[in-house]
């Protein structure tokens, strides 16, 4: 009995978890213009740290290099290296986002070790 029920459970599991071609190529459009924006990152200061940070042309999201910030980065860190960089306002709608309850909880940046930056929301007014 048991079988029979995880048999159809797994298929259905596996099937939510497929990514349809036009996702796939959307996810790579994305992965390219994420590494065009990198190569254009400059230096900002926060809170005396120099840190790595490229914004997007139409300024809708900044990349952070979170090694820059040491062993450990904070939503609200990331975010003020993200303003200081655009002059917009920092919105961390990604990674930092999901591993931290609260914008100064502490986030070990080795946890980034495959990557060169997280990605910043930004909203210009």
């Amino acid at each position: 009995m048991m079988i029979r029920l995880t048999l159809p459970l797994l298929a259905l599991s596996l099937a939510a978890c497929a990514v349809t071609p036009a996702q796939q190529a959307r996810k790579a459009e994305i992965r390219s213009l994420e590494a065009a924006v990198w190569q254009t990152r400059k230096p900002v200061t926060v809170e005396g740290k120099r840190i790595d940070v490229a914004v997007a042309p139409d300024k809708s999201f900044a990349l952070v290099d979170p090694h820059d910030f040491g062993p450990t980065v904070t939503k609200r860190l990331a975010e003020a290296a993200a303003s200081a960089a655009s002059d917009c306002t920092g919105q961390e709608r990604s990674v930092l986002h999901v591993v931290s309850q609260t914008p100064d909880e502490l986030v070990k940046t080795k946890i980034f070790r495959n990557t060169d930056f997280i990605r910043v929301g930004l909203v210009c007014s």
